[in-house]
């Protein structure tokens, strides 16, 4: 199983806690930086929005994304332990607390108490070209309750 770092534009959506699998309200697209190292899964906020800053002629423009990977400043973390791979497809369980011996300064915990998950995948099986998708789904303590997220990210290439 290959290491991975990689820049994702990401679609998240709030869901309902009791089917947090499934999109209740569209919130927007973010760039996120998903790693892979061995068994585990680590998706990092980067706190930019879209629109996208890759438009023709911005300064990311200029970049290769692999490259802008390594600019952009992780903020909350999301950890996940591999659960099964076959082929290019990998099934994360997400973590509520952080493994033990590690720590995390901005760690986003997940609720262990709803359905949580998720899977990283290239788009078209078997093709190493084609770029990488996330599908990745949880709760956390909201403003006042539990909250249900969705995220529907593809790889920027």
């Amino acid at each position: 199983m290959t290491d991975l770092r990689i820049l994702m534009l990401n679609q998240i959506s709030f869901s309902e806690c009791e089917t947090s699998r499934t999109p209740a309200e569209s919130v927007g697209e973010e760039f996120i930086l998903v790693t892979v190292s061995g068994k585990a899964l680590e998706i990092a906020d980067t706190l930019v929005f879209g629109p996208s800053p890759f438009s023709a002629g911005s300064l990311f423009d200029r970049r290769p994304a692999n490259a802008l990977a390594l600019l952009l400043p992780e903020n909350s973390r999301i950890r996940g332990r591999l659960r099964t791979a076959s082929g290019t497809e990998r099934v994360f369980d997400l973590l509520g607390d952080l493994p033990p011996g590690q720590t995390d300064f901005r760690p986003f915990p997940v609720l262990q108490t709803h359905a949580h998950g998720a899977i990283l995948k290239r788009r078209t099986e078997n093709d190493e070209t084609s770029p990488w998708t996330l599908q990745a789904w949880g709760t956390d303590e909201g403003p006042s309750t539990c909250r249900g997220w969705v995220f529907d990210a593809v790889e920027v290439t």
